[in-house]
């Protein structure tokens, strides 16, 4: 039986060094003030364990004794820190935790007052009796609170989070129960069953602290699976969902029941509430001014989480349990939020598009349009000044005819014009189409042509009247839009269908996988996500500024001041160096956050394609102030030089460096916002220059 006993002890000390270890790395990474209590509980309990293992049984000197003692007081400690851990996240009240501290200070103090602690042969005195007592009901009083209030908090918590804390809150009961029969059976110099049995008990309570506050991955994985297939249905209806509303609608119920909450929010960038669940109205007002004013405060019993969005925040009103024995929980609410992000996103995008579309068809209804009417005997046109104006001539500069009129279609159209107007006149029907034209400079226009036949009674057509209207910008475009549209759907296509398919993954083969690909997989959702939101925010820009909704505020910009600052800013990468060349401290009227913005693009496009050399230049010149980006890489292809600018223009090099091809395209809104022009020019032998050129403030 005392080789057991020895062996059981060998084995606590293996378990319970064990978890304070791991106490410790857990507070280390995670810190917070319930895991450093947690760390401090544990690791007494490995140095009291290690501490006993080795101190002598039969050694009567007063160092050993107060060595003894010692222990004995630290080990007074446990149930008191692991009560201040369950105090940590809400109040247990005042009675409780001054008797509390009562009964660890009388029972600390009585450790070093009592005059003799008696050998296992010896007979108890009645003053050691009533230290064991009082021993007793310090421990039975705190591991107590501690296992009532865990196993009560337990209750409407997510699966995980309630695992852990009812199994720890049968740890404490196990020590209690533990101590209960060490300190109730008789002495005896013989090491008894009873001994056996307590160390048994001890041994097993172990188990249930570690699942507790740090379960195996395995353990965490078998856990969750519950619930997993709602959650994959709150993925899909965020990816479906079609406006800000239906986002919210699914988010905020499901983040509240993920994190056993009372209620959450999401808050805008401004400030503003897009949506609300679970809320009074004052208490979401008085979240939005300070989130932290839902939880936070000792004794009421809350708390409040809040997730960083790229559209704002997610705040929820949770129990204050949940951070500590929720971080799957939290990852899962995290996970939601990215989504939600990139679903906002997606419908902020949508509604951008709607909006250009009512402006393009604002357009057409303002196109320019001109009337005539052709004398068909006589061949004589009349045309409106407009009609003179779309050619590019002056009203009345000349007398029209019908032959004058072919001269200035389109080469490719005559027949068509010649196959319509015959049609028209033989068989006395309207016509309605369109065709191409030249103007007087050469340059082409495409018209949208309506006209009617006049015909006397007896059927001859006599006259044809109608409109021209000039169609050439709406269709330019359409076409521009059609090809931004099939742009846009390809470059978001690529991330999109990544993060679904890891999501599809997670969600089949989750249990599968060990913590390490679990995190893989979510470093490379994250990923996936970052590209496709930082996407998504330039085709918003790029939205805003195509519509004119970008609000500048023109002031003078120091130009040398703000090259510096931006170099600072976004330093060159490692086998990159940029001299900043600034003379003449020009002072140009601009937007500072604009220019900061465009002079930011440009030096990274030549970090990115250029050459190891690079300077950033500025200078006044005939009362402007040029601005430009030196590189010396290999240049700009010459197949991309007609559409630098646009949406989408990429060179061969893009798909291997990557980029989204509209950052020129913002950068020259932005410089024309500011009332400048920008353009490239290739350098010899090799390289490339970007210049801005904006007025001088001086």
């Amino acid at each position: 039986m005392e080789r057991l006993q020895e062996i059981l002890g060998y084995v606590q000390l293996v378990l319970y060094a064990g978890l304070g270890v791991i106490a410790l790395v857990q507070w280390r990474r995670r810190g917070g003030k319930p895991a450093a209590w947690v760390a401090a509980t544990f690791a007494i309990l490995a140095a009291v364990v290690v501490m006993g293992q080795f101190l002598p049984e039969h050694d009567e000197s007063p160092t050993i004794d107060f060595v003894q003692r010692l222990v004995i007081a630290i080990l007074a400690l446990f149930p008191y820190f692991l009560f201040r851990f369950m105090a940590s996240f809400e109040s247990p009240g005042r009675l409780l935790e001054a008797l509390a501290a009562l009964l660890t200070g009388a029972t600390i103090v009585t450790t070093f007052l009592l005059d003799h602690f008696p050998e296992s042969d010896e007979p108890r005195t009645e003053a050691f009796q009533a230290y064991i007592y009082l021993l007793l009901a310090q421990w039975v009083v705190l591991l107590g609170a501690v296992t009532f209030r865990l196993w009560r908090a337990g209750r409407g918590q997510p699966t995980v989070a309630r695992r852990r804390m009812r199994t720890m809150s049968i740890g404490s009961a196990g020590l209690a129960i533990t101590l209960v029969i060490a300190g109730t059976a008789s002495t005896s110099d013989e090491v008894g069953g009873v001994q056996i049995a307590t160390s048994v008990l001890a041994l097993a309570t172990g188990p249930f602290f570690l699942l507790g506050f740090a379960p195996p991955a395995l353990v965490r994985n078998s856990w969750r699976q519950q619930g997993s297939g709602r959650l994959q249905e709150a993925e899909f209806a965020l990816m479906e969902a079609l406006s800000p509303s239906d986002i919210t609608d699914v988010l905020l119920p499901e983040v509240t029941e993920l994190a056993a909450g009372r209620g959450s929010l999401v808050i805008d960038r401004e400030g503003a509430v897009t949506g609300v669940h679970g809320l009074a109205p004052a208490e979401a007002a008085e979240l939005v001014s300070d989130p932290a004013n839902g939880g936070d405060r000792p004794g009421n019993g809350t708390g409040t989480i809040t997730v960083p969005m790229r559209s704002g925040k997610l705040v929820v009103v949770t129990s204050p349990y949940t951070p500590f024995f929720g971080q799957e929980e939290m990852d899962e609410l995290r996970r939601l939020a990215l989504l939600a992000d990139l679903a906002l996103a997606r419908t902020e995008h949508s509604r951008r598009e709607r909006e250009l579309t009512d402006q393009l068809l604002e357009a057409q209804k303002l196109a320019r349009i001109g009337s005539w009417s052709w004398e068909i005997a006589t061949d004589r046109i009349r045309w409106s000044d407009e009609m003179y104006r779309m050619l590019g001539y002056e009203p009345g500069e000349f007398a029209p005819t019908g032959d004058v009129y072919n001269e200035h279609v389109h080469p490719e159209d005559l027949a068509l014009v010649s196959e319509r107007s015959r049609e028209a006149i033989e068989n006395l029907v309207p016509v309605d189409y369109e065709h191409r034209m030249v103007r007087r400079d050469g340059t082409p226009l495409i018209v949208h042509l309506r006209g009617r036949i006049i015909a006397e009674e007896d059927g001859r057509a006599v006259r044809m009247i109608g409109t021209l209207q000039d169609v050439t910008q709406q269709r330019q475009q359409e076409a521009l839009r059609e090809r931004f549209i099939a742009n846009a759907a390809h470059e978001l296509r690529t991330p999109l269908t990544s993060l679904l398919g890891f999501v599809e993954m997670l969600s089949r083969a989750r249990h599968r996988l060990d913590e390490a690909k679990l995190q893989t997989m979510f470093d490379a959702m994250t990923r996936s996500g970052d590209r496709l939101a930082v996407l998504i925010e330039n085709l918003l820009d790029l939205s805003k500024l195509q519509a004119g909704q970008v609000q500048v505020d023109i002031e003078p910009v120091p130009i040398d001041a703000l090259a510096h600052e931006v170099v600072a800013s976004t330093p060159p990468p490692d086998g990159r160096r940029v001299e900043v060349e600034v003379t003449d401290t020009p002072v140009a009227l601009a937007d500072k956050h604009r220019l900061d913005q465009v002079v930011t693009n440009l030096l990274t496009n030549a970090y990115r394609y250029g050459g190891p050399n690079i300077s950033l230049s500025g200078a006044r010149r005939n009362g402007d102030v040029i601005l430009s980006v030196t590189d010396d890489g290999p240049g700009v292809e010459h197949e991309l030089l007609g559409e630098l600018f646009q949406p989408f223009s990429r060179g061969s090099t893009s798909s291997t460096i990557g980029g989204s091809g509209l950052g020129l395209a913002i950068v020259k809104m932005l410089v024309e916002a500011c009332g400048g022009e920008i353009w490239h020019e290739p350098r010899e032998p090799s390289g490339a220059r970007f210049c801005v050129k904006l007025k001088s403030a001086e």
